[in-house]
């Protein structure tokens, strides 16, 4: 698809990239969009993204902290956990540091499992 033709959504928080198969190509995050559209009106999906032979999974046991350096260098993370894959970009810890603020002084752990994910937002 091209990359005016993503939802609003997609254009603020990373999304996979996959051919007509569903097999995923790569991962396109706000950065990649940005550049995109830069690029000219006409540009692609898999022209913006980040191919999946580029991308570096995170494990998902390692700190939060360690995600940092491919926030800074790509807007997201791949993190695997428990045979499962997702995609972690800026938006997603910022909201998740929010709700440790909000706990201030309540021990805390996220597991990061969907249902944390989604009482967190």
């Amino acid at each position: 698809d091209l990359l005016s033709d993503l939802p609003e959504r997609a254009r603020r928080e990373a999304a996979l990239v996959v051919d007509p198969r569903g097999n995923v190509l790569g991962v396109i995050g706000p950065r990649q969009h940005r550049a995109g559209v830069r690029r000219g009106a006409a540009t692609r999906c898999f022209e913006a993204m980040v191919g999946i032979d580029h991308l570096e999974v995170v494990s998902g046991s390692v700190p939060a902290t360690a995600l940092v350096p491919h926030l800074a260098r790509l807007g997201f993370a791949v993190v695997h956990v428990g045979g499962h894959v997702g995609i972690v970009d800026a938006h997603d810890l910022g909201r998740q540091i929010r709700v440790w603020r909000l706990a201030d002084g309540i021990e805390r752990t996220w597991t990061g499992n969907a249902t944390d994910a989604a009482s967190d937002r």
